[in-house]
């Protein structure tokens, strides 16, 4: 083989592989202007992808952080609307009972207590209300109700009310049994965890404290005065109608009384509902500035692209041309 036919051949693998490499860049190149992002980071940023991984975590860690704050968003909406519902049973039920104590009409008493059994009810489930299956009222127990069924609950009451022999009696062991840390209430009929929900991160720097459960002083005394209402027509102790509307106006008062309490604790929950809102905002503009620059980064120049696009085919072109050179003269050598 001569020296002319080694050097031809050197030339046409050289020619094979400024061919491929050109088509490569070619491909790139039209991804890049069409997509209008590039399509090799690697080559745009040189292989240093720190800045471009610092990015990527922080928006993973505040896409985290709007899910957090989101589902934060929706527990305290949930837990505003239940009290705000036991808040309406009471404005509404209160009045109602301090005016049938007015009167010793059994039949009036009679159905005021039936009213107010099945706005215990209505109590009961209210805080028994879960989201994606997580109880609201049971603190750090989220796999589980706050509290028993109503009825089943109102027939505990009535249990630890036989042998009570007056209006005043009734009254104390009421009071005992919904109010005392060791009463029957907190130790044998709430379900969930003495210990409130730890508090939930919202941003980097915030977190949101929901410490309420159904064994909250406000919410006790509110099951109290419903629970002192639906029995009055069904204990002996009360037999005596004056008896009866005596109890009826204590519970009604009583109910007055936890409403004070009750506005409290939702204005807290409020304050919580507002914190958040604060933080998603803060959140979702720091998440749109770091995908800004993280599109930055990715997004190309469509007019660089295009220039480059061109000068590639025109290499491209020029490599075809003279490979053809390169072959005619090849042929003419073997020719000879």
């Amino acid at each position: 083989m001569s020296f002319s036919s080694i050097g031809d051949m050197a030339n046409s693998f050289l020619m094979r592989g400024h061919n491929t490499r050109i088509k490569s860049e070619l491909m790139r190149l039209s991804d890049t202007l069409a997509s209008g992002k590039h399509s090799d980071m690697s080559t745009q940023l040189r292989g240093e992808f720190t800045d471009l991984a610092a990015i990527e975590r922080s928006i993973r860690t505040l896409e985290a952080h709007r899910t957090t704050a989101r589902e934060t968003s929706t527990l305290l909406e949930t837990a505003q609307i239940s009290l705000g519902t036991i808040q309406d049973l009471a404005s509404n039920a209160a009045p109602a009972l301090i005016s049938a104590s007015n009167s010793y009409h059994a039949a009036l008493l009679q159905s005021s207590s039936s009213d107010a059994e099945q706005k215990f009810n209505s109590i009961v489930s209210a805080l028994n209300v879960q989201i994606a299956d997580r109880a609201v009222f049971s603190g750090v127990a989220t796999d589980r109700a706050a509290l028993p069924d109503g009825t089943v609950l109102l027939d505990a009451v009535r249990a630890e009310l036989v042998g009570a022999t007056t209006r005043s009696d009734i009254e104390s062991r009421l009071t005992t049994w919904f109010n005392d840390p060791s009463g029957g209430f907190a130790t044998m009929q709430y379900r969930g965890s003495n210990d409130p929900l730890a508090p939930i991160p919202v941003s980097n720097t915030e977190k949101v404290n929901f410490k309420v459960t159904a064994l909250a002083p406000e919410i006790r005394q509110m099951l109290q005065s419903f629970a002192m209402a639906a029995l009055v027509t069904e204990l002996p102790a009360l037999a005596d109608p004056a008896e009866g509307a005596a109890m009826m106006k204590s519970a009604g008062e009583l109910m007055l009384s936890a409403q004070t309490g009750m506005s409290i604790l939702r204005a807290e929950i409020g304050a919580l509902e507002e914190y958040t809102d604060t933080a998603k905002a803060r959140n979702g503009a720091a998440l749109s500035g770091f995908e800004i620059a993280r599109g930055s980064m990715y997004q190309a120049d469509p007019y660089q692209a295009a220039t480059e696009l061109e000068l590639a085919q025109t290499q491209l072109e020029a490599v075809y041309t003279l490979t053809a050179r390169l072959s005619r003269l090849s042929l003419s050598d073997y020719l000879k």
